[in-house]
C-alpha cells in the first residue's frame, strides 16, 4: 500500500469513527468555521478543523519509512444529545487504533485551539 493510500485510509477511518461516536445526527448542516492543513515533508500531514456546531478535529500523521508504519495522533470533540461536551484523544499505529473519551472541561485544553506542532527534529528523523 502506498504512503498516500495509508494516509487516506487513516483519515477516512477517523472520520467514520467520529460519525459513529455521535449519538444523534442533526438536521442542520454545520458550517466549517476554521480549517488548516499542513504537509509535513513527504512523510506526514497535520490538519485542524472546527465546525459551527462545536465539533473540532486535530490530527497529525507521520509515516515512519524505515518501519513502514503510519503513526497518527489526534483529538476530536463532539456534543452529545444531552449537550455534554466530549473530547476524544486517539492514536493509531502498529498497535491499532486507541481512543480515550474525556468529558473534562475541554475549553481549557489548548490543543483543541491550534494545530498540533511537530518539531523539525522529529520530521528530520523520519526523512532519513
Amino acid at each position: 500500500m502506498k504512503i498516500k493510500d495509508k494516509i487516506l485510509f487513516f483519515i477516512s477511518l477517523g472520520s467514520i469513527i467520529q460519525l459513529i461516536s455521535c449519538n444523534s445526527i442533526k438536521t442542520i448542516k454545520p458550517q466549517i468555521v476554521k480549517y488548516e492543513f499542513h504537509q509535513l515533508s513527504k512523510f506526514g500531514y497535520s490538519f485542524f478543523y472546527q465546525l459551527s456546531d462545536g465539533h473540532i478535529r486535530n490530527e497529525t500523521g507521520l509515516f515512519d519509512d524505515k518501519a513502514g508504519i503510519l503513526r497518527v495522533t489526534g483529538i476530536y470533540s463532539y456534543i452529545d444529545e444531552d449537550q455534554n461536551k466530549h473530547l476524544v484523544r486517539y492514536s493509531a499505529d502498529e498497535n491499532g487504533f486507541v481512543t480515550n473519551d474525556d468529558t473534562e472541561d475541554i475549553e481549557a485544553d489548548i490543543s483543541i485551539n491550534q494545530p498540533m506542532e511537530i518539531s523539525s527534529a522529529a520530521v528530520a528523523t523520519l526523512s532519513g
